[in-house]
């Protein structure tokens, strides 16, 4: 069976001491290149919860606010696999709503990695261990991120890792959080919250 996602060449599997398996650079990266792309099949939430999460885990890419790319069956689970995992530091974003692109030039032998926020705005509460110097320590969508810093009025700085992304739950995220302003910062790739 062929593979239903793409990763760069310039990429392998191998293990990762962020969590299990992480996909990592085998030769250096421009930055803005591709190194993935996620494929599988379209899927509403309630499929993706009753029929294939509790079968497969955590396999999909949420593409809108009911859609998700995942894979189906256990055969496609690994054909479908990025293996990006969760960093508050990424240096990966999103180009579009499926593929992964770099934010910097990565050496080889750096782990790829995106804030998993940015691609999912589920209920959600896993602890982070990223290891970044800005570490959350809880990796949770972005909507329960920025509920819990309004409730501190503090400013929120978020490195969004987006890339000309479409980011339909993001933005019903901040405006139904009743935020007094919300920005990207020009070239940046951050988004900067007034709360």
């Amino acid at each position: 069976m062929m593979r239903l996602s793409y990763r760069s060449p310039k990429t392998e599997v191998r293990e990762s001491k962020i969590h299990g398996r992480g996909l990592f650079a085998t030769a250096d990266i421009a930055k803005d290149e591709i190194v993935a792309v996620k494929g599988g099949h379209i899927v509403d939430r309630e499929t993706l919860r009753e029929k294939i999460t509790s079968r497969l885990g955590p396999v999909e890419i949420q593409i809108d606010d009911d859609l998700f790319i995942a894979p189906v069956t256990d055969e496609e689970r690994e054909l479908s696999m990025l293996y990006s995992n969760h960093s508050c530091n990424a240096n990966l974003g999103m180009r579009g709503e499926i593929t992964f692109v770099t934010m910097r030039n990565i050496r080889a032998g750096e782990e790829l990695t995106h804030d998993w926020a940015m691609t999912d705005d589920d209920d959600y509460f896993v602890e982070c261990k990223c290891g970044a110097p800005n570490c959350n320590d809880v990796t949770r969508a972005i909507s329960q991120l920025i509920s819990r810093e309004k409730s501190s009025r503090r400013r929120l700085t978020l490195n969004a890792n987006v890339i000309g992304r479409r980011c339909t739950s993001v933005e019903s995220s901040v405006f139904s959080a009743g935020l007094n302003s919300a920005n990207v910062l020009a070239d940046t790739g951050w988004w900067h919250w007034e709360l």
